[in-house]
């Protein structure tokens, strides 16, 4: 298309809005496009363009931009000034990643990447749908400004007087250490700086800042809990003085773990009366109850190995059977579940022990169960292993 043609939409586009310059052999978009800066539609799909120059950030107003089915390699930062957009077609292009500054586009509704050399990251985010792709991009965004207010802090208030480049470098360190951390972790580790770093910077090591900001998030879960059970037991005694229920709650958490204190509410071992509370009574009830539970489990262990040598009474190696049945008991959680597959392992288990797949019927069996439980209808397919 010659000059003067593209000239023509150009001066159209300044009434309607809209500017198509798709399939047209172009090499880059021309410069003129960005004065026109109330534009709301901008197609230039199906083109040669490798690159989207920065002045896009110009089109304050623009609402749907397609750029799919070109050689583009890059989507420059620029694009966030264009707080309006709400759709992004980049599908069938050479995009590898977006910049994470596209997060601040808070109308942007629609970000298509089909057939693109996604990063295996984004990849996976865009699978998940347009939310996961703006949290996987905010995410980056806040660990910018997280990284500056970092630093900032570092420089005025803990190392004051220090080589900028020196602190500049323990900052980086710090956050490529701390790749993982989300943005809550984050946002933890700049509110408790003064408690985490040592005096000298000497002393500040990457590795360290990490284990005192797990401590402290440990610390923050363990307070958690302890509000819960606290509140949990208030409930159970509502006409005890709160500092009381609170200083039981403290004894139960330092006495058992977590799923010993699931398995008193669970089991009901608590009093009725507050005045008689015991922890060696409780202590006791809870070793009677994980006996039983053993018991239990234990006896539906040998009916499960039973049922293997019935099935599987060709095995020269009975060891193996045995084996086999003990570690796939450990995958139930509960004598009661181990006894139904039991009962009804005939229609999980293969007929050849070389085909036995643990994993493969266990959640064969428990995808059963949990459409019988739900009502539904049961299919041949969750009936049969196969092989």
């Amino acid at each position: 298309m010659s000059d003067k043609q593209i000239t023509t939409k150009l001066q159209l586009a300044q009434k309607s809005l809209n500017l198509s310059l798709s399939s047209l052999n172009i090499f880059k978009i021309p410069e003129k496009v960005f004065n026109i800066t109330n534009l709301l539609r901008l197609d230039i799909s199906n083109n040669n363009i490798e690159t989207i120059p920065s002045s896009v950030g110009q089109l304050i107003k623009l609402k749907q931009l397609w750029a799919n089915v070109n050689p583009l390699r890059l989507v420059p930062i620029e694009l966030s000034h264009c707080k309006s957009l709400e759709s992004l077609d980049l599908s069938n292009t050479k995009i590898i990643e977006l910049p994470r500054d596209l997060a601040l586009l808070h109308r942007l509704g629609e970000i298509k990447l089909d057939n693109c050399p996604l990063n295996e990251k984004l990849k996976e985010k865009y699978s998940e749908g347009i939310t996961a792709v703006w949290k996987y991009l905010q995410r980056k965004v806040d660990r910018k400004n997280y990284k500056e207010e970092v630093f900032r802090r570092l420089r005025e208030s803990i190392y004051v007087g220090e080589d900028p480049r020196k602190v500049m470098e323990l900052t980086l360190s710090i956050f490529q250490n701390m790749r993982d951390v989300d943005t809550n972790g984050l946002k933890l580790f700049v509110h408790n700086m003064g408690r985490i770093f040592p005096e000298k910077i000497e002393y500040a090591l990457p590795e360290r800042i990490r284990e005192k900001i797990e401590e402290i998030l440990m610390d923050l879960d363990r307070r958690a809990e302890l509000s819960e059970l606290t509140l949990k037991l208030k409930s159970k005694y509502p006409q005890e003085d709160l500092p009381k229920v609170a200083q039981l709650a403290l004894t139960l958490s330092q006495t058992y773990n977590q799923e010993d204190i699931q398995k008193i509410f669970k089991n009901k071992l608590l009093p009725e009366d507050f005045q008689e509370m015991e922890i060696p009574a409780l202590s006791q009830s809870l070793t009677q109850i994980r006996e039983k539970h053993e018991h239990q489990m234990e006896r539906s262990r040998l009916a499960l190995f039973s049922k293997f040598k019935t099935v599987y009474g060709a095995v020269e190696n009975v060891d193996d059977l045995q084996a086999c049945a003990d570690d796939f008991s450990l995958m139930f959680q509960s004598p009661l579940e181990l006894r139904r597959f039991v009962k009804t392992s005939d229609k999980y288990l293969p007929e050849s022990f070389k085909d036995f797949n643990a994993e493969a019927i266990f959640n064969n069996f428990k995808g059963f169960t949990t459409t019988f439980s739900q009502g539904g209808e049961l299919r041949d397919s969750q009936m049969k292993t196969k092989a």
